[in-house]
């Protein structure tokens, strides 16, 4: 999935994926007893303040599941990489050979420097593991019957 945002999926050439269409495939899947566990990634381009919350707004209306949350990452020799270079947007240019967890390695497009920084706390990330926590009770508790 990685987006709700039609613009951020057709930036990174994941025009496939198609946000209007989550719910109604989720939702086909529950009726057969199988929940998904979906990946969203934030930090990319057209994300704006509130991008966490809107995912969880979207996610708290489809079926039960296990939603996972991650930064984008630019890996070194991709376009990703390359263009965050030559716009002078990579903070941390060699982030890989030395790992910190929840510290982006680039500053977003639309996000203030401050907002990066709970972005580099893990604060967004960890706000919304805690609440897909609470999805993931939700699941097990109205939805599976454990004999």
């Amino acid at each position: 999935m990685e987006s709700i945002d039609p613009t951020n999926l057709a930036s990174v050439n994941k025009g496939f994926n198609k946000p209007g269409e989550y719910a109604a495939v989720l939702d086909r899947l529950a009726q057969r007893n199988v929940y998904a566990i979906t990946s969203f990634i934030f930090g990319m381009d057209n994300d704006t303040p509130g991008v966490a919350e809107r995912t969880l707004q979207q996610i708290r209306s489809w079926p039960p599941g296990l939603p996972i949350f991650g930064l984008l990452t630019p890996l070194p020799a991709t376009p990703l990489y390359k263009r965050l270079e030559a716009a002078g947007r990579l903070t941390r240019p060699k982030h890989w050979q030395e790992f910190v967890p929840f510290e982006m390695a680039h500053t977003p497009l639309k996000m203030t420097r401050k907002l990066m920084q709970r972005f580099s706390t893990g604060g967004l990330v960890l706000t919304a593991r805690r609440k897909s926590q609470r999805l993931l009770t939700r699941l097990i508790t109205s939805r599976w019957v454990i004999a």
